[in-house]
């Protein structure tokens, strides 16, 4: 959330709304757009401060559900990162959700030595059994459902042999919401509203997305937002995606501040290398 982010100089900028959204798709292969800030029917819930301090993208989990059951004491803290591949979970709601979901899968267990991930059954190209819902929820019955909370294995002829539940333990006792569970969703991070937005999607072009003006802000401050009803009448265009916006003196404006940025974006993402 820090002013050295892309989305934030660019608002500041007057170029986009403050606001990002992602997509995932099931190939691994997904999309970013600047200033998106969703659909009118997006669930929601609020980025809340981690360790007293709002400065990145944390939410608060109520509780989570496998299949029809919901589990008391499950409730945490987590990060959205969809830098990280495997959700993983404190340790105390780590073993309640996959004690629970090794009770409804009806599967022999196997394991894989590679694999870091311990709940993993067998499974076949003909046999594939049911998987339980993975479901986490938030303030005012808001509901995350992963999609495909599942990473399946292959035999040496490359038919499926088995799977394992995509889920980690946590050395600490906040959760990471990661890649794995935002496929399947477009997820929108409201930097303007502070706030998590996500629906349904196969990652596909968003023109039903909220519309984003490509000019100098009519505001004082980005995180000053359009009522709704001006966001519906304002001249827009879709949300900034490479190659996609018409040509202005916008655009071209927000070329000059891309290029002249390189080089903090190069030692930024040196940066994020190096500590990884």
């Amino acid at each position: 959330m820090a002013d050295i982010s892309v989305p934030s100089f660019l608002a500041r900028a007057g170029l986009i709304r403050n606001s990002f959204s992602m997509c995932f798709k099931e190939d691994n292969s997904g999309r970013i757009f600047f200033g998106d800030q969703g659909v009118s029917n997006q669930q929601s819930t609020p980025f809340v401060p981690l360790y007293g301090k709002l400065q990145t993208y944390a939410v608060n989990v109520d509780k989570s559900c496998i299949g029809h059951k919901c589990l008391e004491g499950t409730s945490f803290e987590a990060l959205v990162d969809s830098g990280t591949s495997f959700t993983s979970l404190p340790p105390d709601v780590y073993k309640a959700i996959t004690v629970e979901f090794d009770k409804q899968m009806n599967a022999s267990r196997v394991t894989y030595e590679d694999s870091t991930l311990k709940y993993c059954y067998s499974a076949s190209p003909l046999e594939m059994p049911d998987v339980p819902t993975i479901t986490l929820t938030f303030t005012a019955n808001k509901s995350f459902q992963a999609v495909n909370p599942i990473l399946p294995f292959n035999d040496k002829q490359g038919a499926l042999a088995g799977f394992c539940l995509a889920i980690l333990p946590s050395s600490e006792p906040i959760g990471i919401i990661a890649q794995n569970f935002l496929v399947g969703y477009h997820v929108v991070f409201d930097r303007e509203n502070m706030k998590l937005g996500w629906y349904r999607s196969e990652c596909r072009d968003v023109d039903n997305s909220t519309t984003v003006p490509l000019g100098p802000s009519q505001h004082n401050s980005p995180e000053d937002p359009l009522p709704s009803n001006e966001q519906q009448t304002s001249p827009a265009v879709t949300p900034a995606v490479a190659g996609t916006a018409p040509p202005s003196s916008a655009t071209t404006n927000l070329q000059k501040l891309l290029a002249s940025s390189y080089p903090l974006l190069l030692l930024t993402m040196s940066t994020v290398f190096f500590i990884s």
